[in-house]
């Protein structure tokens, strides 16, 4: 058995879907294969396709007909052994249907930034760590309510004002999947926000959960943050991105190891120009656009003003002409062969964002896998492309 080889060359059409450490899944619900980025869904039955070939000096047992002897099993349970003909005694591809059930949900992460004074809880938003699981619910600013420390309901436009204290209820629902829930609470769930467990005090910190449904009620005790520094260095530049025309990209501008960004602009088509003033220091300035790899460019602001330039470009555009095509797909290639490539020219940043952009599958390589789908989206092909945000 071995499961590090790519499939044979007689099933080369099955290439078209995606296969990882020799298994291709079959979603029998809905009669297609299941390919790279796509979730599997609760309810629906899927069938594990294992690629299997034979070390040297040996094979799998046949008929002289050549029918599969060989028994089979996977997670303890019989399989099928699926592959006949004259192939069958070096390959075999073994099948297994699961069921596919609920994530039982115990646990729950969040992150929701410290208040900061002058801003207002518009600014904010409950990010879930497993969000193929669960999800802040629509309700509120950014899944949150948010309440002072006297237990008064703030609308959008209220500011946070520097030392006070602030409360806030978050609502968190199972993420959905073709309508169905991907996940089921498991009461009594623990919940954790920035990293602190949340503590039932008697008061207001608490967690209320069922099974459908999660509350966790949090103080951040130690006031809002006083607010950020502005001043009048100009930092300023052009946007070029790509796509569609009428997708809203955005510019946003950090300070060093902040992970809130202190301004955000809006931009719509492939070009514009942003403006930010701030005052003298390290910042991150980053650009960011549907189907485009987000790219972030460190700067530092010493003068009156500063000149950035920035550009996005779209998953698989590893060449940044603003095209995704065979080639691509070819540089790609190179470069997982270890040959001369696009990918060793420029700085250690565009190399960086260039790799970034490349892996179109996301599961932190650059290889064949991902030039085989940036052909397929060349060819008007279904693709990861389709599930690209």
């Amino acid at each position: 058995y071995r499961d590090d080889y790519e499939p044979w060359t007689i099933l080369e059409e099955e290439r078209e879907y995606y296969i990882k450490n020799g298994i291709g899944w079959f979603d029998l619900t809905k009669s297609d294969w299941v390919y790279d980025n796509e979730t599997f869904i609760f309810g629906h039955q899927y069938t594990a396709n294992l690629y299997l070939v034979a070390e040297d000096g040996f094979e799998f047992a046949h008929s002289k007909q050549y029918e599969p002897l060989v028994t089979a099993s996977v997670n303890g349970f019989t399989a099928t052994a699926a592959l006949t003909g004259g192939d069958c005694n070096i390959r075999q591809q073994v099948e297994y249907t699961f069921d596919c059930q609920l994530k039982s949900v115990s646990r729950v992460d969040l992150k929701l930034d410290t208040p900061r004074a002058g801003r207002t809880p518009a600014d904010y938003s409950v990010t879930s760590l497993s969000p193929e699981y669960y999800v802040a619910d629509k309700y509120g600013f950014g899944g949150a309510i948010w309440y002072d420390s006297n237990g008064g309901m703030l609308n959008g436009s209220d500011q946070f004002v520097q030392g006070a204290y602030y409360k806030v209820e978050i609502k968190l629902i199972p993420t959905k999947v073709d309508a169905a829930n991907a996940a089921s609470f498991v009461p009594p769930v623990s919940a954790y926000l920035n990293g602190n467990q949340v503590i039932n005090t008697g008061g207001w910190d608490k967690v209320a959960s069922t099974n459908s449904v999660v509350y966790v009620y949090y103080t951040f005790t130690d006031g809002a943050l006083a607010p950020k520094s502005y001043a009048n260095a100009r930092v300023y530049g052009s946007i070029t991105a790509f796509g569609a025309d009428n997708k809203t990209g955005y510019v946003r501008i950090y300070a060093k190891d902040e992970p809130e960004p202190i301004s955000e602009q809006e931009f719509t088509g492939k070009t514009g120009n942003y403006e930010f003033f701030v005052s003298n220091g390290e910042y991150v300035l980053e650009i960011a656009k549907s189907k485009h790899a987000t790219r972030r460019y460190p700067i530092t602001v010493s003068s009156d003003e500063t000149v950035c330039n920035l550009t996005a470009w779209l998953y698989g555009d590893v060449t940044g002409d603003g095209l995704v095509n065979g080639t691509d797909a070819m540089q790609i290639n190179r470069y997982a062969a270890g040959k001369t490539s696009i990918f060793t020219q420029g700085d250690a940043a565009l190399i960086a964002y260039r790799l970034l952009v490349g892996d179109v599958t996301k599961d932190t390589f650059v290889n064949g896998t991902d030039a085989i789908q940036v052909n397929r989206y060349a060819a008007g092909k279904s693709s990861v492309f389709d599930s690209i945000p």
